[in-house]
């Protein structure tokens, strides 16, 4: 017998305008109710969530009672915070009474954000986070530059320890600013399938000169403007490292993917690439964004106690057939160790 499940669940918000909120999408994306309550305050205010943004787990909430305007105050946001910065989570975790922990900038990365999937960039803070944290501001001299959304205690068999994350400033920025027409339309991803040129052997192998840094494109992409072989030399005339790193602003990022932090879908950019020994351009729009459904449940084929679905894959930059699941059963008793791997052909069906 099948059935609903209804629960309440706590997180954590700020004001950003006389009438909105902002807090985690993963914390209202199911919900039939949403109720806000200002700190300090005991009135309780019906909300509804105006903007959900999946792919960067942000969410705006919309408060149509005039008092709650007249009680609150936005927030000022702050500039990009840099490792060894000071940092104020300000949430709820587990409880109704506010909490304050302190911790510093760790690091700055991209990330593969748990709600979505979707690898976007992120700060890790060793302030203290827990559930009900979510969706809380953190501050770096009194102005926020970030948004709690999750946190790490276990990887594989190691415990870890004040292993929090927070959305960037600069993620938070991109997603109010798409909002404001009250469509979220999504964040831009570039369907750019890349191999990176680190490897001796690999530019041995490819005949790519010492001078030449970028990414090897392996497989036709961008609507036919690069092609497999084309060597990626720069993004948005921002040059790229043989680990797809960059310097953007004069700070080096983790990964050429930052640049799009001030695009929105429809932009354009430019690709400088490298194919036969001869630098070219191209100028194409971003019109991709990370696709992101949670109203759709993931399709899958199963065959013979085999279940296979379509996942994306972070190495090759494009979707791929996974082995996700061996059902016990005596025909696939030899297969349980084939379970997470990628399917390359089918019969003679690549």
């Amino acid at each position: 017998m099948a059935g609903a499940y209804f629960f309440d669940a706590m997180a954590s918000g700020f004001v950003v305008s006389s009438n909105q909120v902002l807090t985690n999408a993963h914390a209202v994306a199911q919900a039939n109710y949403v109720k806000v309550q200002l700190a300090g305050f005991s009135k309780i205010f019906s909300a509804k969530v105006a903007v959900l943004g999946h792919d960067c787990d942000l969410a705006l909430l919309e408060i149509t009672d005039p008092e709650f305007a007249d009680l609150s105050e936005a927030v000022i946001f702050g500039e990009e915070v840099q490792e060894g910065d000071e940092v104020l989570a300000i949430g709820y975790p587990l409880h109704d009474v506010i909490s304050y922990t302190k911790g510093i900038v760790s690091r700055l990365h991209h990330k593969r954000y748990a709600h979505s999937g979707a690898y976007l960039y992120a700060v890790q803070i060793d302030a203290a986070v827990n559930p009900g944290n979510s969706g809380g501001p953190v501050l770096h001299q009194d102005k926020v530059v970030g948004v709690v959304f999750e946190k790490y205690s276990h990887y594989s068999n190691i415990t870890l320890d004040n292993m929090g994350f927070m959305i960037p400033l600069s993620i938070v920025k991109h997603f109010i600013q798409a909002a404001e027409s009250g469509h979220y339309p999504g964040f831009p991803y570039l369907n750019m399938p890349f191999q990176y040129l680190n490897n001796p052997s690999l530019r041995e192998y490819f005949r790519i000169d010492e001078d030449v840094t970028g990414l090897r494109i392996v497989d036709g992409c961008l609507n036919g403007e690069l092609k497999e072989g084309d060597i990626v030399l720069k993004v948005d005339n921002v040059p790229l490292d043989n680990d797809g790193s960059i310097y953007f602003n004069g700070i080096k990022r983790d990964l050429f993917i930052y640049i799009l932090v001030e695009k929105q879908i429809g932009d354009k950019i430019s690709i400088e690439f490298l194919r036969d020994g001869v630098v070219k351009e191209c100028v194409v729009e971003i019109s991709a964004s990370w696709d992101i459904s949670f109203s759709n449940k993931q399709s899958y084929l199963v065959y013979g106690g085999l279940v296979f679905v379509e996942e994306f894959s972070e190495l090759l930059r494009k979707p791929v057939v996974v082995l996700k699941e061996v059902l016990p059963h005596p025909t696939t008793l030899a297969y349980r160790s084939f379970q997470g791997m990628r399917i390359k052909k089918i019969g003679n069906d690549s």
